[in-house]
């Protein structure tokens, strides 16, 4: 799985052409050139503003560095004032970047729009999403010149066997090749297929659903311990499933077992967490058999204080009871909320009832932080708040 993502912006985040044509035509305007139609500046993107200002003006112009200069200053200034009027985010995209960023994965952008305006229209459209954007420097080579891609790897601590660089355009492709990337072109951008294909790109996408998947793949490992891996549910884990959720013992905490329209509705959700949030109850597999003998995962649940807390939950069928593994996968997933996502404290939520979830609670250095009632199948439900805070 790719641990950091690099996105280009323009044509790949965001559909800025129109405000990027009309700032242009305006230069062209105050000039006496004639403008473009929309649908030119697709081709003409790409390589930065000077290459972009070179391109719109006429043929038999010669590009003075007086005239480039003079056209990049009004270029810079009406763009800035004008960069949202029609920019918008593609379809698709903030929820695929949501599930990549809930897994733990590193986003970041690197553009060759001057950094100055790059930086504000990537957190105008997607806020809090990028903590690393990088956009052109004065003479700083721009891409395909890998020079602020290294720089930008450096920042993230990413290294060139864990990252993947997605773009629309086939200098994106060679920005991803000079630095020793693997890339993805998507198909919803400026350019074709047939570009990027002859570029070499090594996947592409023509939906942001299926760049996530591409980058979290269904079925997906997610971390191991000494005896136990621990990986998405897919539909071939029903029979396993059913050996927990269909169990009157392991279910007595639900006050009921599950048929199996809920069963599948159980793993549907889980599934659907995957997607949406990039994390949810994971099978856990015994490493020595390789066989599901439980659920153990990360998932956003309500403890009565209105904001959503990360729980760690677990669920074991009955004869992997008293071996440790709930205490061993409940502990792993404890660390990878810490070090992998960032959490700055951990929840487990457990009926007041439940005695064994408890002590494993307490084994994973959680503390008895509150209590609420759950009201669930007719029964009210009085649950112990867990929870462990990450070490300063």
């Amino acid at each position: 799985m790719y641990q950091n993502v690099i996105f280009d912006l323009d044509g790949t985040l965001l559909d800025t052409l129109q405000d990027l044509a009309d700032a242009c035509n305006w230069v062209c305007q105050r000039h006496g050139w004639p403008t473009h139609p929309v649908e030119d500046y697709k081709r003409f993107v790409g390589n930065g503003a000077y290459k972009l200002l070179e391109r719109v003006a006429p043929p038999d112009v010669e590009p003075a560095p007086e005239l480039i200069s003079q056209t990049m200053e009004e270029f810079t200034q009406r763009y800035s004032a004008h960069k949202s009027d029609h920019t918008t985010v593609y379809d698709g995209m903030p929820e695929t970047l949501a599930r990549l960023k809930g897994a733990g994965v590193r986003l970041a952008v690197l553009s060759n729009k001057p950094h100055q305006a790059a930086g504000p229209v990537v957190e105008r459209h997607y806020p809090g999403v990028f903590q690393f954007v990088q956009g052109a420097l004065p003479d700083v080579p721009t891409k395909p010149d890998p020079t602020l891609l290294h720089r930008l790897m450096e920042e993230m601590g990413a290294s060139p066997e864990d990252t993947l660089f997605v773009g629309d355009s086939d200098v994106d492709i060679r920005t991803a090749k000079n630095g020793g990337l693997d890339s993805c072109g998507v198909l919803w951008g400026f350019r074709t297929r047939a570009e990027l294909e002859r570029e070499g790109a090594g996947f592409l996408a023509a939906h942001p659903a299926e760049l996530g998947d591409l980058i979290l793949p269904p079925g997906r490992k997610i971390l191991e311990t000494e005896r136990l891996t621990l990986r998405e549910m897919t539909d071939e884990d029903f029979p396993g499933l059913c050996r927990m959720l269909q169990d009157p013992e392991v279910m007595y905490a639900y006050e009921h077992a599950f048929p199996d329209d809920e069963a599948w509705e159980w793993l549907r959700r889980q599934r659907e967490r995957y997607r949406r949030d990039g994390i949810g109850l994971w099978a856990v597999l015994e490493k020595s058999s390789g066989q599901m003998v439980g659920q153990c995962g990360l998932t956003w649940q309500d403890c009565g204080g209105g904001e959503p807390v990360m729980e760690v939950g677990y669920l074991l069928e009955k004869a992997a009871w008293h071996k440790g593994f709930a205490t061993e996968a409940a502990r792993a997933c404890r660390d990878y909320a810490f070090q992998r996502l960032g959490a700055e404290e951990v929840y487990s939520i457990i009926r007041d009832s439940n005695l064994s979830s408890q002590k494993v609670a307490r084994r994973n250095s959680m503390a008895l932080r509150g209590q609420f009632v759950k009201h669930y199948h007719g029964v009210d439900m009085p649950h112990l708040i867990f929870s462990v805070r990450r070490e300063k």
